[in-house]
């Protein structure tokens, strides 16, 4: 039972998530034929925002030549 409502949760935001998407292409190829402006964020952007990495680039290499080792 838990894991149909999981299941359906998640089909139900995968729905929505293409919707968005195509309503966003759909008014980005209006507003590029006639020089409008349109909403360049997505969706799933938004629902999801990917983790911030503060790292410093001396931070980015030397975990990188830490992983070659």
């Amino acid at each position: 039972m838990c894991i149909s409502l999981f299941q359906k949760e998640q089909e139900e935001k995968a729905v929505k998530i293409y919707y968005a998407e195509c309503l966003r292409i759909m008014t980005e190829n209006i507003a590029n034929a006639t020089h409008g402006s349109y909403v360049s964020v997505k969706l799933q952007d938004i629902l999801d925002p990917k983790p911030v990495d503060n790292r410093t680039a001396d931070d980015i290499i030397e975990g990188i030549r830490n992983k070659l080792k």
